[in-house]
């Protein structure tokens, strides 16, 4: 299985030469709550990851619970985070309206 159709391990993430790696990212939580600070570690070696909601070590079925609930298609993140795509509905204002 490819991730984010770039490489077929997690390993393939981590910088050349170093041992681990982390990605993270910060989410407007729901109305009323806190931000979600999302992180992964990563191990190049062990081809293993673990996963943090802000700070604290969680299972990786709880972040997918997460976005789910905050409606984020993380199986498409090409789509979700490509620049140069432009929805209709957002570039011409009505999606703000």
């Amino acid at each position: 299985m490819q991730v984010l159709g770039r490489a077929s391990e997690l390993g393939s993430f981590v910088k050349i030469g170093a041992e681990t790696g982390h990605i993270e990212i910060e989410l407007k939580g729901p109305k009323g709550k806190r931000n979600l600070v999302i992180k992964r570690n990563l191990r190049a070696k062990s081809k293993s990851s673990t996963f943090a909601l802000n700070g604290s070590s969680v299972p990786g079925r709880e972040i997918t619970e997460r976005m789910a609930e905050l409606n984020v298609q993380v199986g498409n993140l090409w789509y979700s985070l490509n620049p140069s795509f432009k929805s209709p509905t957002i570039s011409d204002g009505s999606w703000f309206s």
